[in-house]
């Protein structure tokens, strides 16, 4: 009889104990898998009712604003008008009409002129228009501030960042269009959009405002965006391990501190923006760090214009550099240019360089070693594609 097949049995036991291991513990991981599906599940429906609940909530706050304000008293505008004329103006007049009477006597123009003043006119249905902005007739004017306009978009980029993460195919503006409708009623959303178009086109001369409406209306990549976010959460967490570090809980941060803090977080920095920053927290040194902090997450205050104005120039001066190096020739190919960047910036991240290339050159392939280094476009395309990019030194 032949036993060259034979094992030995202690061998056979043994790989039975191991596959009935194997065993238990792919049954442990189905039920595991399971479970997870199911709460996935549960915190979809509930992130569902979340929204359903909030828009719920927004409906009852705005119908609350026009019937719980306190009432105004009017009686006091009698003192600024002739004898008896206030009364005979308002005799019957509900408090809006009363609004527009005393605006037309301290504005001196007509009713129907600051009607208008109170809506915005839709610019129509053309694909060529944003599709958050796509629409026809007249949209109210909320007189909205600068901080409400901030609060409803910083709602919108996370929203915006999982639409990325779950490689949705959708374009920013109809991205913003989306979370409009998801957040708010049906009759708010032009109103909403229009007024945040309007709030950040009346600020525009200022840096992030002006940023924040090229990138909305699709001048410049939502990407410079992200980073921007990424260099203000590294300042932040520069500014609170220094405070952490400090033996008193209500630390102070020198503005000499501050400064490293800012050249830790950028890496184009000068002796003028070091002291437009220094200056533009005020008298106080050392400053709280608290106060500090404060100021970086209210975004209002001109310690954090300067913090963007200095985003901006380290943005700026890679650019720069590229552009007076390129300037003087008509065409660049890809290899061209790749040499260029990396001659002023030679630690650029593949995958950021492959999107520029993309970008720039009006390629698909999917990565740098896959693109045709004898590729060429116009140097002043190449030029004005790349003050659009994200891109800027490390």
């Amino acid at each position: 009889m032949d036993y060259g097949d034979v094992i030995p049995r202690k061998d056979y036991d043994d790989v039975i104990t191991q596959l009935e291991g194997v065993k238990e513990s792919f049954e442990e991981l189905k039920q595991d898998f399971t479970t997870l599906n199911m709460e996935q599940d549960m915190l979809q429906e509930s992130y569902k009712l979340s929204l359903s609940e909030k828009q719920s909530v927004s409906q009852d706050l705005e119908r609350l604003k026009g019937s719980a304000t306190p009432r105004p008293l009017w009686d006091r505008c009698a003192g600024f008008f002739e004898d008896g004329k206030w009364s005979e103006m308002t005799e019957n007049t509900s408090s809006a009409e009363k609004v527009d009477i005393l605006l037309v006597e301290v504005s001196g123009l007509s009713l129907e002129e600051i009607r208008a003043s109170d809506k915005f006119q839709g610019l129509g249905l053309e694909e060529n228009i944003p599709k958050f902005l796509r629409c026809e007739g007249e949209v109210n004017n909320i007189h909205m501030s600068k901080q409400k306009a901030y609060m409803v978009l910083s709602g919108f980029w996370p929203y915006r960042v999982q639409q990325l993460v779950n490689n949705e195919n959708v374009s920013l503006d109809v991205s913003l269009y989306s979370y409009l409708c998801e957040s708010q009623s049906e009759e708010r959303v032009y109103e909403l959009a229009y007024n945040i178009h309007h709030v950040l086109a009346q600020y525009e001369f200022q840096l992030l405002p002006g940023l924040m409406l090229d990138i909305l209306m699709g001048k410049r990549e939502e990407e410079i965006y992200f980073e921007l976010l990424a260099r203000h959460d590294i300042l932040k967490s520069h500014l609170t391990n220094l405070a952490t570090s400090e033996e008193d809980c209500n630390a102070n941060i020198s503005k000499e501190d501050l400064l490293k803090c800012i050249v830790s977080t950028f890496s184009v920095f000068n002796e003028e923006l070091a002291l437009k920053v220094t200056n533009g927290i005020g008298e106080l040194d050392p400053v709280p760090a608290d106060e500090l902090t404060k100021q970086l997450g209210e975004g209002t205050t001109e310690f954090l214009e300067l913090f963007y104005e200095c985003f901006l120039q380290q943005r700026s001066s890679l650019i720069k550099d590229i552009t007076n190096k390129l300037s003087e020739f008509e065409t660049v190919s890809v290899d061209e240019f790749l040499m260029t960047l990396r001659m002023f910036d030679p630690s650029q991240p593949e995958k950021k360089l492959s999107q520029l290339l993309r970008s720039i050159f009006r390629i698909t392939d999917k990565s740098v070693g896959s693109i045709s280094g004898t590729r060429t476009e116009s140097v002043q395309s190449v030029l004005s594609l790349l003050s659009q990019s994200s891109i800027m030194k490390n």
